[in-house]
């Protein structure tokens, strides 16, 4: 059996970030898209919380207080002193931990010392998350083809490749390539190089034509021994023969 597809226009073409039914959210719920004011930011809850309590420094300033005793220059230290009493009882205020009901004592100490000489550093916060939720969690950045192109990536490395990350990237700045798959009557014809392709579109992330012609085969729901005659922007026409389509002779080799 044989695919036919057309590649879309680069100018027109649409990330799924743009479709209907794309939810950050859904496709990304642990993944914190931040840093570049020029382009739109997603941080979940607990990672936006851990962020705000290193970067106001309030839960710093409560620390300092407890290990002086109290004896800063301002009501506020007493205040702190008085409240809390010790570390462990600021640390599980601010960031209690969600994998279990307390943390060890030397989790309270890697604790005090990343808030403490915490400096903007998004490995800082990684490492915060880890000893919240029992989980590892790894810092990144994703490009685009311009040199603006740029965010900031925080993820848990349990539930996301560095693969995975790479399809976050295509989505997000849209350096994929968008296809139409032929769904309707009769077979393309081929003077018209494609345009006469009728379908759905589907969104590929391969650099090359043999990882094209595979994601075009999984999206038509094909198997792999089928075929696919593709019409792309730069390269034209090419055909990608599956093995049921060989002849016997070349199947044989």
């Amino acid at each position: 059996m044989y695919i036919y597809a057309r590649q879309i226009k680069p100018e027109y073409q649409e990330s799924p970030l743009c479709w209907d039914n794309y939810d950050t959210e859904m496709q990304w719920p642990e993944v914190a898209i931040f840093g570049n004011t020029h382009f739109g930011e997603h941080i979940p809850e607990m990672i936006k919380r851990v962020m705000d309590v290193l970067d106001k420094g309030e839960l710093c300033d409560d620390l300092q207080c407890i290990r002086d005793r109290g004896r800063g220059y301002s009501r506020y230290c007493w205040n702190a002193y008085d409240h809390y009493g010790n570390v462990t009882a600021a640390i599980m205020d601010y960031l209690k931990p969600v994998h279990k009901e307390k943390y060890s004592t030397k989790e309270i100490h890697d604790l005090v010392r990343l808030v403490l000489e915490y400096d903007g550093d998004d490995g800082d916060v990684c490492r915060v998350l880890s000893i919240m939720t029992g989980r590892s969690w790894t810092d990144g950045v994703i490009r685009g083809c311009c040199q603006g192109d740029w965010q900031n990536i925080i993820y848990p490395e349990d539930k996301y490749s560095r693969k995975s990350m790479e399809y976050l990237e295509a989505d997000y700045f849209n350096t994929g390539s968008e296809w139409m798959i032929h769904d309707g009557d009769g077979i393309p014809d081929e003077d018209l190089e494609g345009e006469d392709i009728s379908g759905f579109c589907t969104y590929c992330y391969s650099w090359n034509s043999d990882g094209i012609a595979k994601e075009l085969l999984d999206a038509a729901m094909a198997d792999e021994n089928d075929s696919v005659i593709m019409w792309s922007y730069y390269d034209g026409r090419q055909e990608h023969i599956g093995s049921n389509d060989m002849p016997e002779n070349e199947q044989a080799a």
